[in-house]
């Protein structure tokens, strides 16, 4: 196996260990989607353009993990439900750790 090939499927692996990591199966799902077709698109992409290529999926892979890190931190703190946004934290806040969504004295 040619080291570009390698390479290739090193950054596809780290593609799919950030999908498994996804707080809902939609996102993992979504996510395993993209990629396989993002590098079954560009099998065939020729050498001179193979640079913007590969930057343009670490950039993806990059947003990919921070929006990993902020959906779990979301599940966590019970602002994610069934894959939806249910409440945001308030403005101040460090983080969406130290906010409850407010409990609805209606129910």
């Amino acid at each position: 196996m040619a080291p570009a090939q390698r390479s290739a499927l090193g950054l596809f692996a780290k593609f799919i260990r950030l999908a498994r990591a996804m707080p809902t199966t939609e996102r993992r799902d979504f996510v395993l989607r993209k990629a396989r077709d993002g590098f079954r698109s560009h099998r065939d992409t020729s050498v001179a353009d193979l640079g913007a290529v590969w930057e343009h999926a670490e950039v993806m892979l990059d947003q990919l993990e921070i929006q990993c890190e902020h959906l779990n931190e979301c599940a966590a703190a019970g602002v994610l439900k069934n894959g939806t946004l249910v409440g945001t934290a308030p403005r101040g806040a460090e983080s969406v750790r130290q906010w409850r969504p407010p409990v609805n004295s209606e129910h």
